[in-house]
């Protein structure tokens, strides 16, 4: 089976993915009284190398104001390991 990998066709085949905008979602009342560092969107947004996380994800909330933030922390984080 031949895959197009063109910009454009990889966007046309994940267009329907992308349109969720799902994240997780802290709930109190059923979610485990987790420590910071213990948090699942805490793990999950942990730098790798030269590799930071940024998305709504990553501050367990599905808004895009929330995936601005995280992407000024990732880049933040980046920044200062270069120094």
């Amino acid at each position: 089976m031949e895959v197009d990998l063109t910009p454009l066709a990889t966007l046309k085949d994940h267009r329907e993915s992308l349109a969720h905008g799902y994240a997780f979602t802290p709930n109190a009342l059923f979610d485990p009284d987790w420590k910071e560092e213990e948090k699942p969107w805490v793990i999950g947004r942990k730098r790798f190398g030269s590799i930071a996380i940024a998305n709504s994800d990553a501050g367990a909330d599905a808004y895009t104001n929330v995936a601005i933030d995280q992407a000024h922390r990732a880049v933040a984080e980046l920044a200062e390991g270069r120094s």
